[in-house]
């Protein structure tokens, strides 16, 4: 067993030996993936609950949207 870069499909990977690495496995990787799609749907959350939220919240401040024309 050696540390020696192993060629695969053309690129180099670096690392760990190559008889105890798991294609598709970097703990790196899926937390900043994981982190990356949470952040994504508190986002969509937010972004969801202020639309279903805004004709209650317009209604109760007694205020209308308009939009403004130059």
């Amino acid at each position: 067993m050696t540390d020696q870069p192993a060629v695969s499909g053309g690129s180099i990977r670096h690392g760990m030996p190559t008889s105890t690495r798991r294609p598709g496995l970097f703990p790196g990787r899926v937390c900043q993936n994981a982190t990356v799609r949470l952040a994504v749907a508190l986002a969509f959350a937010d972004a969801s609950i202020v639309v279903l939220a805004l004709p209650e919240i317009v209604t109760r401040l007694h205020t209308s949207i308009r939009t403004s024309r130059g």
